[in-house]
């Protein structure tokens, strides 16, 4: 009785700490974003995934429900590293591939002395920080009602309520995905370095949490600073110039380490071992003690394989598995979340459809990452139970990207002029700054003349927009 009561206080303890540092970065991210209002979806969502945590600890079914072996190994490495003294060379972040999760939960062992549900409250507080800098990117790109409306969709997505709680490397890799989406934005719109810092902290963390994203990562921060700095350019940026005599230095001195880590032996010894641990030949065979969600090996040894193979690798992350593979309560749950997942990449296509040509300017900080976490997740996926996992990620970002074009579709449909205030009152510019935006006409001219009216109306866009940029 004593140590349950122990454990609840801990807990308590916990989950107003992970509130309070959620509610501080809350207000550092509203300082410059006036409207930003997304606290009430972002309440809601902690509070449904604490009260998730808190029904399977009360009903002793939290095991069956969320059937995730692998939280036993890292709890198992973490037990054991918190006995170790911190000047232990096993500390170092890099010590060992995909290890960071395993420090985290540590460390909070160690100091702390946590029980497991303390735990699961602290990787809740890590995987919202990532969906509210998600929400504020889309703040950045559509405005202050596309963010709110992210901000419920996210707080309320299926899975994301029964695996942000997860003890493994799912919410340090929400964090992660953020803050690249966050930074990103920051160089799309500004070229600002401080986004680039940001990126990189975010590629950091991808790599500790899942190396193979980590990298990929990296590569999609290369190709946002490097389609930032074109759009820059054409502009009239000159700081754009630096950047991309950067990014081509920098692609020329990686391109030997870059053909020796996709040669045939780099993918045999490290890729398709990768794809080949959870995946099986005898998947839906019905043999006992079979895995009902493997999907079959793919090959991936060589570059060309991969071109081959990767199609369908994708099509199993986004469809994998179908409803009449599952097998038990947390594949049920999946399930459900993989509806959810499907409506939002038929809507994300069907505005994107609609947007054409505009896809990458108004969402590209969103499109990029999904693209390369797609890609790296689809190269790792031999398992439709880990894909369940590796689709919450792709939910988030495809949320997100979705939500912005479908901004953009709302405003093809008005007639011209009246474009939404909530958008042309804040940006983004296009490459043309504010001259490039409609802006509607007033009713009453004054003593002008019309024609004087709009000659006055067009140099003060003019001028305004030499400013911005």
């Amino acid at each position: 009785m004593g140590n349950t009561v122990i454990a609840v206080e801990y807990v308590i303890v916990t989950t107003l700490v992970v509130a309070f540092a959620l509610m501080l970065l809350l207000r550092v991210i509203s300082r410059s974003r006036p409207q930003l209002s997304i606290a009430t979806p972002f309440a809601v969502g902690f509070t449904m995934r604490l009260l998730v945590i808190a029904l399977l600890a009360a009903f002793g079914i939290g095991a069956k429900v969320r059937d995730a072996p692998d939280e036993l190994t890292w709890m198992a490495f973490a037990h054991h590293l918190a006995t170790l003294p911190f000047g232990a060379a096993e500390w170092i972040p890099f010590h060992q591939k995909s290890y960071l999760q395993v420090l985290v939960f540590a460390s909070q062992l160690k100091v702390l002395g946590s029980p497991e549900d303390a735990l699961r409250v602290t990787q809740v507080g890590i995987s919202l920080a990532g969906t509210i800098l998600i929400a504020a990117a889309v703040y950045d790109l559509s405005g202050a009602k596309a963010a709110r409306l992210t901000a419920w969709l996210l707080a309320l997505e299926p899975a994301s309520l029964l695996f942000n709680s997860l003890l493994v490397k799912e919410p340090l890799m929400e964090l992660a995905a953020g803050l690249v989406v966050f930074g990103a934005t920051r160089v799309w719109r500004r070229l600002d370095l401080t986004g680039i810092a940001i990126m990189g902290a975010g590629a950091a963390i991808g790599l500790g949490g899942r190396w193979y994203v980590g990298w990929l990562l990296v590569t999609c921060a290369v190709f946002v600073i490097l389609h930032a700095s074109m759009r820059g350019l054409a502009g009239g940026r000159l700081r754009s110039l630096p950047l991309i005599y950067a990014v081509a230095i920098g692609a020329v001195i990686a391109t030997p380490a870059i053909m020796a880590a996709t040669s045939h032996r780099s993918l045999e010894v490290n890729l398709q071992p990768l794809h080949n641990q959870l995946s099986s030949s005898t998947a839906g065979n019905g043999q006992p003690g079979g895995n009902n969600l493997a999907l079959g090996q793919l090959n991936y040894t060589t570059r060309g394989a991969i071109v081959t193979s990767l199609p369908k690798g994708v099509e199993n992350l986004l469809l994998q598995p179908y409803p009449w593979k599952v097998g038990n309560i947390n594949q049920t749950i999946g399930a459900a979340g993989s509806l959810f997942a499907l409506t939002v990449f038929f809507l994300l296509i069907r505005f994107a459809i609609v947007c054409r040509g505009e896809v990458m300017s108004r969402a590209g900080p969103l499109i990029y990452p999904f693209l390369f976490i797609m890609v790296a997740y689809a190269l790792a996926d031999g398992n439709a139970g880990q894909g369940y996992r590796y689709r919450t990620h792709l939910v988030t970002l495809a949320v997100a990207a979705m939500v912005v074009l479908r901004v953009r579709a709302m405003e093809r449909r008005e007639p011209s002029g009246e474009r939404s205030t909530d958008v042309a009152a804040r940006g983004p510019w296009p490459a043309g700054g504010r001259a490039a935006l409609r802006y509607p006409r007033p009713q009453a001219h004054g003593t002008l003349p019309p024609a004087a009216w709009a000659r006055a109306s067009v140099k003060t866009i003019e001028i305004q927009s030499r400013r911005d940029t």
